[in-house]
């Protein structure tokens, strides 16, 4: 807030790229509701489950490809100590996008995983769509957090909507 109590225009610009995310990730959710390819129902939820469990290992790539970057010895020097303080700001930056997508996958695997137990069998298609959304958000996170530091709100929208549709599809499950 500046002064007279009105946004910045760093704060302006965060509610326009957050505003890109939320439609962004809606619309990439609706899309594919409406278009994502059909898969055969799979009626017994331990078939789901054994679905949602492979397509749990696309959180495991993505943060194996972000801890890639967080070698030392290539990054600057004295970055090996870690104590000393010494890590480039885009080693900082791989360090806090990894940090985050592990609390992220903490929060959306057991609900995904919940989900797929319960869920109805025809709409077994949307597990692979899920996890693909959420993992695509996480990389949208990481070249955006790389950008600027607004930028990274679409990757970080993409990959909340995601994780609250399949909470709200869950609660869902229970009434």
């Amino acid at each position: 807030m500046n002064e007279a109590g009105r946004p910045s225009e760093t704060r302006k610009g965060a509610y326009r790229w957050i505003a890109a995310g939320l439609l962004s990730a809606s619309l990439v959710n609706a899309a594919a509701w409406l278009y994502w390819p059909r898969l055969e129902p799979l009626d017994q939820p331990v078939d789901r489950l054994l679905l949602a469990l492979q397509c749990c290992a696309g959180v495991g790539f993505i943060a194996l490809i972000m801890l890639q970057g967080l070698w030392r010895l290539p990054d600057s020097p004295g970055a090996e100590d870690p104590f000393a303080n010494a890590e480039s700001r885009a080693w900082k930056i791989n360090q806090r996008v990894f940090t985050n997508t592990v609390e992220q996958a903490l929060i959306f695997v057991p609900i995904f995983i919940g989900l797929s137990i319960r869920m109805d069998p025809r709409h077994v298609y949307m597990l692979p769509a899920l996890m693909t959304i959420w993992c695509v958000g996480r990389l949208l996170f990481w070249a955006g957090y790389r950008h600027s530091l607004n930028a990274r709100a679409i990757g970080m929208d993409w990959t909340t909507v995601t994780t609250m549709v399949a909470a709200a599809w869950f609660i869902t499950t229970l009434l």
